[in-house]
């Protein structure tokens, strides 16, 4: 492969994550859990509820949000840097040394 198309493979990479991060909700950091504030239907018989009191309530949901950074060490770990970070480092290497092999002379063979 040419250097160039590691260079592009890189490319897609990032697009991929980057795709990846806007379909689960183009979150800052990885989560697994939601939390949420949302309004919560008024209780008719409640006294209260005529005062606006106690109109939200909170809510954890299990949701995947693939995040930009990394929100921790553990299973939060896992983010569009920490995934697009090793894969470029990888093709930036093999793009290298891919240009460094075209350079190099053919061995004069013995014939």
């Amino acid at each position: 492969m040419t250097a160039g198309r590691w260079i592009l493979l890189g490319v897609a990479a990032t697009i991929a994550g980057l795709a990846l991060w806007a379909v689960t909700g183009g979150d800052y950091y990885t989560k697994f859990t939601v939390v949420e504030t949302v309004l919560k239907e008024a209780d008719p018989d409640d006294p209260f509820a005529e005062a606006g009191f106690d109109e939200t309530e909170t809510i954890a949901r299990d949701e995947f949000r693939f995040g930009l950074l990394p929100s921790g060490a553990d299973k939060h770990a896992i983010s569009l840097l920490t995934v697009v970070i090793p894969i470029w480092a990888l093709c930036l290497l093999l793009a290298m040394r891919a240009r460094r092999l075209s350079r190099e002379p053919e061995p004069i063979s013995s014939g």
